[in-house]
C-alpha cells in the first residue's frame, strides 16, 4: 500500500471559547500568550485548516513543553475523511481541558495524524505563571 499524502496545514489558532451549532463553529477570544496563569486553564480550543490529505486520518492535538517531548495535554481523537478534491480545505476544532502548566516557558500545541507529527502543524504559546 502506498504511503498517504502528507496533510497540508493552512492554519492553526488557539481560542478560549468555542461552540458548534449545526456543524458551524463560533470561536471567541483568540489566544496569543498566557500571562499570570494562577490555576489550571479550564479549556483551550485549537482551530485548524487542513488540505491535501488522501484518505482517512485519526487527528488529535498534543500539548508539549517546548524543551522536551513530555506531553501535558491531549485532545480527543477525530477521524477525518479527506475529499478526493485535494484543494478542499477542511476545518477541525480540538478541545483540550484542565490544562496544568508546570512552569513558565514556551509550549507547543502539535497536530498529530495517525500517531505522527504533521509538518507545519504546531502553534507555540508562551506561558508566564503568576508568582506566589
Amino acid at each position: 500500500m502506498a504511503p498517504k499524502t502528507p496533510i497540508e496545514v493552512r492554519g492553526i489558532l488557539l481560542f478560549e471559547k468555542a461552540s458548534c451549532v449545526d456543524n458551524i463553529w463560533t470561536l471567541h477570544n483568540a489566544i496569543c500568550s498566557l500571562v499570570e496563569v494562577t490555576a489550571p486553564v479550564h479549556e483551550i480550543f485549537v482551530y485548524t485548516q487542513l488540505a491535501a490529505g488522501v484518505g482517512t486520518y485519526d487527528l488529535r492535538i498534543q500539548l508539549r513543553a517546548f524543551d522536551s517531548d513530555f506531553v501535558i495535554g491531549l485532545s480527543e481523537s477525530h477521524r477525518v475523511q479527506f475529499p478526493d478534491d485535494r484543494s478542499v480545505v477542511l476545518e477541525q476544532v480540538f478541545r483540550l481541558s484542565t490544562i496544568r502548566f508546570p512552569r513558565s516557558e514556551l509550549y507547543e500545541f502539535r497536530l498529530i495524524a495517525n500517531h505522527k507529527d504533521v509538518a507545519g502543524g504546531v502553534y507555540y504559546l508562551s506561558v508566564q505563571l503568576a508568582k506566589d
